[in-house]
């Protein structure tokens, strides 16, 4: 599984960048959003787009998986206020 945050590279175009975002629906496959590392010629940043996940392979391994609870359920689940 590709997970946000993680480096990849699209199998057929070569497109590579970080995973930004990464969605499921019940009929379709999963899809990555992938922003490619630098600035445009333009001095903005480059565009994004979107692939079917088992189109892209990682560039390095997993080293995280991210935590998207919110600060306070964090809190609430440890004991703190």
């Amino acid at each position: 599984m590709i997970v946000v945050g993680q480096k990849v590279k699209d199998k057929i175009s070569g497109f590579a960048g970080i995973v930004i975002a990464r969605t499921e629906y019940l009929y379709a496959s999963p899809r990555v959003w992938i922003q490619p590392e630098g600035i445009g010629d333009s001095g903005a940043p480059k565009d994004s787009l979107w692939f079917d996940e088992a189109q892209v392979d990682p560039l390095e391994p997993v080293t995280h998986i991210p935590n998207f609870r919110s600060a306070r359920l964090i809190r609430e689940t440890e004991g703190r206020q």
